[in-house]
């Protein structure tokens, strides 16, 4: 991207991923400075079988992903930008579980779900979220209701953990979720 051997290092790796945590090292060795801000992780992202059914898909409709082979690659995100700009979509190239469900309707495996969007949950709603995930093992911190730091990674670790696309707020999805998983 910005470092002068980037696409060096993709011939090694064809993964911008790799490319960019390399050449951030090779920044680092030298006593440069490295990211300025955090990874993005709000995004969210998908696993490995998420993202080899993403591939196949793309590849069905006619969308040239390459090789299905579950590695999130610069084909994979060109025909992610291709997909997303032929359906009026904001053309980024993100790999997102909304993303996938898209492409599921898209190509027939799955049904339009009518788009809501989760609400957010009151003090004792979120106390419910906390004490789910802590029992889950997620490490909330005590259940109070509030919304700090060590509940909000909890959150993100969860639906990391569950395919859900990652935001780390305490909505009525999360927590129907995480009763679902508690059992």
């Amino acid at each position: 991207m910005l470092h002068h051997n980037f696409s060096v290092i993709r011939r090694y790796n064809n993964s911008d991923r790799y490319a960019l945590v390399v050449a951030l090292l090779a920044r680092s060795f030298d006593g440069r400075s490295g990211l300025i801000q955090s990874w993005p992780r709000q995004i969210g992202s998908l696993n490995r079988e998420q993202t080899l059914e993403l591939q196949t898909l793309l590849n069905a409709l006619g969308y040239e992903a390459g090789a299905v082979d579950g590695l999130f690659g610069s084909g994979t995100r060109r025909a992610v930008r291709a997909f997303q700009a032929a359906e009026q979509l904001p053309a980024d190239g993100f790999p997102t579980t909304a993303l996938l469900q898209q492409v599921r309707v898209k190509a027939g495996v799955a049904d339009a779900e009518p788009a809501r969007e989760p609400r957010g949950l009151d003090r004792s709603g979120i106390r419910q979220l906390q004490r789910l995930l802590n029992r889950l093992g997620y490490s909330a911190g005590r259940a109070d209701g509030v919304i700090g730091s060590r509940t909000r990674d909890a959150i993100r670790e969860f639906e990391r953990a569950q395919g859900m696309e990652v935001r780390g707020r305490a909505t009525d999805v999360v927590l129907e979720r995480a009763r679902d998983a508690a059992g």
